[in-house]
């Protein structure tokens, strides 16, 4: 699936929008203040206020030093000079509030373009997709099915994730061979979170890797899964929960959060069947 960037346009170019005028004399100001991300299958430019999302982008650069630091009131500049001895561990319950608090805060971002996406109620084709998920995050929807889901209902519901599980690969399978994630789409095996309509029943507390899919091109492109045609929007935010569910994670598990790979480390995430292989949802696996 590709991802949309905006072609770059020189100040001195002329301006794409035909009115023979400089970029910079021209539509230069309202691109800087209103940066556009491309144009959806229906001829609508897809743009986003790019103060909103630098003032959303610097909470959720903090939010994590706020919980691991024991400070709210810590600005960009002293994180800089925040050590590694400063940081302490979390409990379980104060990662999941703050996992919650990032998706708050990324998902008031992803309303700049929602309004422009594709993607509808009912669309599956991304929930074919590798969908790797960190421990935090398993947590948190291990905490939603126990609230939300009936006895019955989980145990349906895990029957789903045990059948998953024979089709998706294993966290050591996927540092071997990074390929595998990119490959799995053809295997055409939908989540095991969705239901009989195609409706994720965990919508609320679906992982980032969910959160993040925005396609603006014609939604039939993505039924193919050969197609190289579905275009995925991508906001500046992302790179931001990204890193902040890292150390959130972090702040929880400590170095269980590492796994060896040869001589580097990688993050703990694997495949969201995965951490749901016990027979109930005591705990996540």
């Amino acid at each position: 699936m590709n991802v949309v960037r905006a072609e770059k346009i020189g100040r001195n170019d002329a301006c794409p929008c035909g009115s023979g005028k400089k970029y910079k004399k021209c539509c230069a100001i309202r691109d800087e203040l209103q940066p556009l991300l491309g144009m959806n299958y229906l001829g609508e430019e897809v743009r986003v206020n790019k103060e909103n999302l630098d003032i959303l982008s610097e909470k959720i650069n903090l939010l994590p030093f706020k919980k691991l630091l024991g400070n709210e009131n810590i600005t960009i500049k002293e994180t800089e000079n925040a050590k590694h001895s400063d940081f302490k561990l979390i409990s379980m319950s104060e990662g999941v509030e703050a996992l919650q608090e990032l998706y708050g805060l990324y998902d008031s971002s992803y309303d700049e373009v929602s309004s422009k996406v594709s993607c509808s109620r009912g669309c599956t084709s991304c929930c074919n997709l590798y969908v790797d998920v960190s421990p935090i995050e398993a947590e948190n929807i291990r905490r939603f099915v126990v609230d939300s889901f009936s006895e019955d209902e989980q145990l349906k519901l895990h029957k789903k994730i045990k059948e998953n599980m024979r089709n998706s690969p294993s966290f050591e399978a996927v540092i071997k061979d990074e390929s595998i994630k990119g490959n799995y789409l053809y295997k055409q095996s939908p989540c095991a979170f969705l239901d009989n309509k195609g409706a994720c029943t965990i919508y609320d507390a679906r992982p980032f890797n969910c959160r993040k899919h925005g396609v603006i091109s014609d939604p039939i492109h993505c039924k193919d899964p050969n197609s190289l045609l579905p275009k995925r929007v991508s906001i500046q935010t992302n790179g931001a929960l990204d890193l902040a569910v890292m150390k959130i994670n972090v702040g929880v598990f400590g170095e269980y959060f590492m796994r060896k790979n040869g001589l580097e480390s990688v993050f703990f995430y694997k495949h969201i069947s995965h951490w749901f292989a016990l027979d109930n949802f005591e705990q996540i696996s």
